[in-house]
């Protein structure tokens, strides 16, 4: 059988995001990562899953790879780029999603992965299938603020699968036009 082969966005940074994905390091999954906002350090359970044997396989998206100062490098890139008023993260993402053929993507917390995946060209955006996943207040709040509601209705309406906490959330989804199929509902931040 061939290995599921998914690209995860999401905070390297984030405990939340490590333990996401420690619950499925017994499956044959292939989990490329790459990250959706700049940081200063890999989450030491992240790194802890990047170098240890599972029957999953982490590895971090080209053209990143995992060392031990790839925080810190990221972190000045970001920055570097910023002041040249150019998007980075996006331009990686892009030539991630061009080089590699990926089943799933799946973005983990709304306005950093989310926000970033669909900035894309629908060009790249309707070659993949998006999971979306919401962190804690990431659709509870920021749908009162006018520019985040739009941004998070542009999501929702590429997202062919979504993920939430609570029943509340899934019904938010669907007033701000998700029309995909609902995941189950699970605490996102690891499981039980």
């Amino acid at each position: 059988m061939e290995r599921r082969k998914i690209l995860v966005i999401g905070m390297f940074d984030s405990i939340h995001l490590a333990r996401w994905l420690s619950q499925f390091k017994d499956q044959e999954i292939e989990f490329v990562l790459f990250p959706s906002k700049k940081f200063k350090y890999i989450n030491f359970e992240l790194s802890e899953l990047f170098q240890s044997e599972n029957v999953a396989n982490f590895s971090v998206a080209k053209p990143y790879f995992h060392f031990k100062y790839l925080g810190f490098v990221d972190f000045i890139l970001c920055l570097l780029f910023r002041k040249l008023k150019i998007d980075i993260k996006r331009l990686l993402l892009r030539y991630c999603l061009s080089a590699n053929s990926f089943k799933y993507v799946h973005a983990i917390e709304i306005q950093g992965a989310g926000y970033l995946y669909a900035s894309l060209p629908k060009t790249i955006l309707d070659r993949n299938t998006l999971i979306l996943t919401n962190y804690g207040s990431d659709i509870i709040f920021y749908r009162n603020l006018p520019d985040h509601r739009i941004k998070i209705s542009s999501v929702l309406s590429i997202a062919k699968l979504y993920s939430a906490e609570c029943q509340r959330d899934y019904e938010i989804a669907l007033s701000m036009g998700f029309v995909g199929k609902f995941l189950p509902c699970i605490p996102n931040a690891g499981g039980f």
